[in-house]
């Protein structure tokens, strides 16, 4: 069967419901001292009295738990989109308080642990926040081929490796990096052999992908012995994680292709009749 990437997320890595009650908890009840001595306050009700007043998509709200409810933000929230929801809107509400909350250093450090758990629940579902015309925060998914890819495994483990690939945390991480790719490997090996024999162009992915696994120092060492490689010993660091980068970018389109030749051999039998 398939892997549905979002429930697979759900279900392994990102539980919607434990995440959103950890945002609100964080905006609406974590309370700090806006000065030294005062009274404390959560960054709920420090945005709601500095800014609500002249937000633009406020119209007849009366609070930001009214505004909540205007654009349909559930208080129980069990699916990733309406976790992506209430992160939008949250990251709205920083954004447009950001010059009264960089005045309190409590508040700015609050607004910090929020913006750290949605990247983080970012991260674990391959989205990101990307700024819109209008300079605030919407969110996409980060690397559509690895969403699509992991769509098509069957094998759930495979597919989270998939996705945890692109996590920015493995940003160096070449070791770690090396062993997702041998995990991938192993899923499409026979996927390779078969566009081998699909002939062009999915036979010359199927080679450039084995050229590159068995070069650069990802199934064999390159850099002495009987498998020695000259560009493999050259190599710095940074250039070996731009040719792992390749060959997980290419073991997608691998994974993609099967979709492709599936498809091309049903309008095959369609022309036919």
């Amino acid at each position: 069967m398939r892997t549905n990437i979002y429930d697979l997320i759900a279900t392994e890595e990102c539980n919607p419901h434990k995440e959103a009650l950890r945002l609100r908890k964080q905006f609406f009840e974590d309370r700090f001292s806006v000065y030294m001595r005062g009274s404390k306050i959560s960054l709920c009700e420090y945005i709601e009295q500095n800014v609500f007043e002249t937000l633009p998509c406020r119209r007849s709200s009366t609070s930001i738990f009214d505004l909540m409810s205007d654009v349909k933000i559930d208080d129980d929230i069990s699916s990733l989109d309406d976790l992506f929801s209430l992160c939008e809107f949250l990251a709205m509400l920083l954004d447009q308080g950001c010059k009264y909350i960089q005045k309190s250093p409590r508040a700015l450090l609050q607004a910090e642990v929020v913006n750290s758990s949605m990247e983080h629940i970012l991260n674990l579902t391959n989205h990101e926040f990307v700024n819109d015309n209008e300079g605030g925060r919407v969110i996409i998914e980060k690397n559509v081929a690895a969403s699509q890819a992991t769509s098509l495994i069957e094998d759930s483990k495979t597919a989270l490796k998939v996705l945890e690939y692109n996590n920015p945390a493995l940003s160096g991480e070449i070791v770690l990096k090396k062993e997702i790719i041998l995990t991938i490997y192993l899923y499409i090996e026979s996927l390779l052999v078969s566009l081998k024999r699909a002939g062009a162009p999915y036979a010359a992915l199927s080679n450039d992908i084995g050229f590159m696994l068995n070069s650069l120092n990802i199934r064999h060492d390159n850099t002495s012995g009987g498998n020695i490689k000259e560009f493999a010993v050259k190599m710095t660091p940074e250039e070996q994680e731009k040719w792992l980068d390749n060959v997980y970018n290419s073991m997608l389109m691998a994974i993609i292709a099967k979709e492709q030749i599936r498809i091309s051999s049903e309008i095959k039998v369609l022309k036919s009749q």
